[in-house]
């Protein structure tokens, strides 16, 4: 029986942010521009949290393994953070740190101690490899850079290049512990906080003005050059972010005729968070966690049925991720999880498949589904819808956000009607500022009246809801990984008898898309280059979520390069591979 919501999408998106509501918009300008914004958001993300932890001091706040902190617990350890960070290396406002991490409950300390002093941190994807690591820290003028223990065996002899070039403050490292406990220039990040013996009160005195245009984070995303942009972004752009998360759920309440509650104090939560905290989602899951109050679960490694019993002991109730993580967590709930309820199970990143909700409803019963949309230049989410509306329609990713306009355009960049499928453009208080230290590439991807163009080609209904057909940029995204195509043929012409290469995405029912590639080889290699050999060397400089899963080495030239009849060609290929079992073994790690 179709759903008949009792409350039209016009009327739920007026009352969603009507006066006297936690969504309530105003007009504001900014740098010239007028746009609605959240008239009830915090000033800034030091703001945010001092708030988060007046509220919910005794809630427990992060669970990793055998640590545990209330948010008073944390709090005090992100005070004293945040004086190791002034004191002892000269933090102060505006300066930038490097943050390259596996997810440790110190990454989400050293995140808010940034915060307290007006740091900005700068979250590097700490599975790239060594040189890209490198290139991100030195593109944004880092001051102090902190790693885990596996990135520190990884820099370790780049150590005296980064303090030479950045003049960095220092380089420290999390959990050193696990790993040899000493690195060549670096000091253990648990031996500074024990051996600082200054005044860390101080932290919480300073009135440091930090408005919501000022800097606040730093984020990597994938660019046509091959090589990751800097995404800054303000402090009202980063926590509108967290409002944006909210109103699906609240919209949902309201298209249901529900009263939705004018409060901020739900229930203790846990919130398993299986996703990397350098990216959007990670960042977007504890914005939403410390807003509410819930329990942060964090994973060292992604792995079903081990995430399955973290989320029986912790009592996990809501999670968001990447489509492919979600539909394994939908299939555990017909065996390690059969007894367990989820209130919200939520997904980005990538389309979902057809048949989640479905089985979503029939291993979770009563389970609100939920669906997002949007980039790391827009901090997130963009448009979005839970419940009943995304039962209804589960190959959309939802409405607008209140304070966030879209647009589709045709070839000219010329508005589209509805029903007519064109490239999304999006506009709203929380686009980044720019790609740090790249004005041209920020002019690309931005119009002179505002609008950010998203890249990928979508098609929107009579009524508001977002549909998502196809991407204009080179991208290849696995498992909600941006994989930029460039990147991979790079690689492969790093090996001097590659001619031409193609890298191109081929279908997969769990990750969405995994990168494949197709070569040509010079003359005099051809015999000597084979498909192993070009995967051995992409292995050397690829992080392994972007090494082809295959890669046709074809006996003549390319030719001129389309990309369309290569695709076709590469999944027909992938399809045979798949049938006969003849295939190499894709990278595992989302």
């Amino acid at each position: 029986m179709a759903w008949i919501p009792k409350v039209s999408v016009e009327e739920s998106q007026r009352l969603l942010s009507a006066p006297g509501t936690l969504l309530e918009t105003q007009i504001a300008s900014i740098e010239g521009r007028v746009f609605r914004t959240y008239k009830n958001l915090p000033p800034s993300c030091r703001a945010f949290w001092l708030g988060a932890v007046q509220i919910y001091g005794e809630r427990e706040y992060i669970v990793f393994e055998d640590q545990r902190y209330t948010f008073r617990e944390a709090h005090a350890r992100i005070v004293r953070t945040a004086a190791v960070l002034r004191d002892l290396y000269g933090i102060r406002k505006g300066n930038h740190i490097g943050l390259v991490a596996r997810n440790f409950p110190d990454y989400i300390i050293v995140f808010w101690a940034c915060h307290l002093i007006g740091a900005i941190p700068v979250l590097v994807n700490a599975l790239l490899p060594r040189d890209t690591i490198k290139y991100c820290l030195l593109r944004c003028d880092c001051k102090l850079i902190v790693l885990d223990w596996e990135r520190a065996n990884i820099l370790e002899n780049d150590v005296d290049e980064l303090v030479r070039e950045l003049q960095v403050a220092g380089v420290v490292v999390l959990q050193s512990s696990e790993g040899k406990g000493n690195w060549k220039g670096m000091r253990s990040w648990d031996g500074l906080l024990k051996q600082y013996g200054g005044d860390s009160s101080t932290i919480l005195r300073d009135d440091l003005q930090i408005g919501p245009e000022d800097d606040c984070i730093i984020m990597f995303t994938s660019g046509t050059t091959g090589l990751p942009k800097g995404v800054l972004s303000s402090q009202r752009a980063f926590l509108t972010n967290l409002f944006n998360n909210i109103c699906g759920s609240r919209r949902a309440s309201i298209r249901k005729g529900e009263v939705v509650p004018t409060g901020i104090l739900p229930p203790p939560m846990g919130m398993l968070l299986p996703v990397p905290l350098f990216h959007i989602t990670g960042t977007s899951v504890t914005l939403l966690a410390t807003f509410g109050g819930a329990k942060i679960v964090l994973v060292r490694k992604y792995d079903p049925k081990q995430v399955a019993a973290i989320i029986k002991k912790e009592d996990v109730k809501a999670m968001t991720a990447v489509p492919a993580v979600i539909s394994d967590i939908i299939d555990l709930g017909a065996t390690e999880l059969a007894d367990h309820e989820f209130a919200t199970l939520g997904m980005g990143g990538s389309p979902a498949h057809n048949l989640v909700t479905q089985r979503a409803a029939q291993n979770y019963p009563g389970v609100a589904m939920a669906q997002a949309y949007g980039l790391t230049e827009m901090n997130a989410t963009c448009t979005s819808h839970s419940g009943e509306d995304f039962a209804a329609r589960p190959q959309s990713c939802g409405l607008a956000c209140p304070v966030t306009d879209i647009l589709i355009v045709d070839d000219d960049s010329k508005a589209l009607p509805p029903g007519h499928i064109g490239e999304i453009w999006a506009r709203g208080p929380h686009m980044m500022k720019g790609y740090y230290g790249d004005p041209e590439a920020t002019a690309k991807i931005f119009t002179k009246d505002g609008w950010c163009k998203t890249g990928d080609v979508g098609v929107m209904c009579a009524e508001g809801f977002l549909y998502i057909r196809d991407r204009k940029k080179d991208m290849i995204i696995r498992g909600g990984e941006n994989i930029d195509c460039v990147s991979i043929e790079n690689a492969l012409h790093a090996d001097p008898g590659v001619l031409e290469a193609a890298a191109v995405a081929v279908p997969d029912e769990r990750l969405g898309e995994l990168p494949a590639a197709v070569v040509s080889l010079k003359e005099d290699s051809r015999g000597k280059v084979d498909e192993r050999s070009l995967l051995s060397r992409a292995k050397q400089t690829l992080p392994r979520f972007a090494v082809p899963v295959m890669i046709i080495v074809r006996k003549g030239e390319l030719g001129k390069v389309v990309k369309a009849p290569l695709k076709e060609m590469a999944a027909d290929e992938w399809k045979k591979r798949k049938t006969a079992r003849e295939r190499f073994e894709p990278a595992s790690d989302l």
